[in-house]
């Protein structure tokens, strides 16, 4: 079958965030947490601020930094919202990029990310998103990888069956979802082995 769409992830597959500017980080050195740790605080209401929407910003860091400690202060909520409101600063892939250019010639191609409301002006301001025909992100849908229904919408858009996609993301539980529904994956390792799979997919 022809492979007519492909769909690539953002992060760790075409950018890939500068330690030296992620908030996550950031806050877990401040509250000298393991990233793990940080982790389990910060996904614990993320659903309900990002996805749900019933928690304002204010209340969703609230929430969250309380966990790590009960005498969170005005002020360190604040600094929170401020670190996270700041642009995203990305490290693009520069292989990956020409790769995605040079398909975008040939393919229709679709940018599917699991993102947050704060990541809104370093995507929409990335050079990258200029090679794709449709940008899906999971805060503006509420459809998150690997969930079916983050998938279903750009087939159906698109006119294509899934034997005739190819999704590309560096998270194997989101390959997992994709190859379910029957959709041609590539779990990115890096720029070599991911043109390889795309060569014994006859696309490059």
């Amino acid at each position: 079958m022809e492979i007519k769409l492909i769909i690539f992830d953002l992060g760790g597959v075409l950018t890939f965030p500068k330690d030296d500017n992620d908030p996550h980080k950031r806050i877990a050195k401040k509250y000298n947490i393991s990233p793990k740790d940080y982790d389990t605080f910060f996904y614990k209401y993320f659903e309900d601020y990002h996805f749900n929407r019933t928690l304002s910003q204010y209340n969703f860091w609230k929430k969250t930094l309380s966990q790590i400690n009960k005498n969170i202060t005005e002020v360190e909520i604040q600094e929170a919202i401020e670190d996270f409101d700041k642009n995203f600063t990305k490290e693009y892939n520069e292989k990956m990029i020409q790769l995605v250019k040079k398909l975008s010639n040939k393919y229709k191609l679709v940018l599917l990310s699991n993102s947050s409301r704060e990541m809104d002006k370093a995507i929409f301001s990335s050079e990258v998103i200029k090679y794709f025909d449709r940008i899906c992100l999971s805060h503006f849908n509420s459809k998150k990888k690997p969930c079916k229904k983050a998938f279903f919408p750009i087939l159906e858009d698109f006119d294509v069956m899934p034997k005739e996609v190819i999704f590309v993301d560096d998270k194997e539980k989101n390959i997992i979802g994709a190859k379910n529904l029957g959709i041609n994956t590539i779990h990115f390792k890096n720029y070599e082995t991911t043109t390889e799979e795309l060569k014994n997919l006859k696309v490059i």
